[in-house]
């Protein structure tokens, strides 16, 4: 599935809440951004991708160009003291709308 999400052109969006991804599949989606360059929106919500997960897709954000609208609420990303969530504000200058919420997230994650 990997592959193919990856050179899936035509794909602009991507739904897939609620099905359990956790951190393999993180580190999968990290991998999916960095490589298409067709996908807009993907939403992720209602998983349990903790902040190792999260640390992949921001990995895999920083280099992807044409991703508008990310969805990661409801999973359980937060309190670790990673300080990686910034990446998701940061290194992406085409992104438009990120939600992050219901992830736990305290100030020692975003500062």
């Amino acid at each position: 599935m990997e592959d193919y999400l990856t050179k899936a052109y035509y794909l602009i969006k991507f739904h897939i809440k609620g099905i359990l991804i956790n951190d393999n599949g993180g580190k999968i989606l990290g991998r999916i951004l960095e490589r298409n360059i067709s996908i807009k929106h993907l939403y992720v919500q209602w998983n349990l991708i903790s902040c190792d997960g999260g640390e992949y897709i921001a990995k895999g954000l920083s280099e992807n160009k044409s991703l508008k609208v990310l969805d990661l609420s409801n999973n359980n990303m937060g309190g670790s003291g990673k300080h990686w969530a910034r990446f998701f504000m940061s290194k992406n200058e085409f992104l438009v709308h990120l939600d992050l919420s219901y992830n736990m997230f305290g100030l020692e994650d975003i500062q």
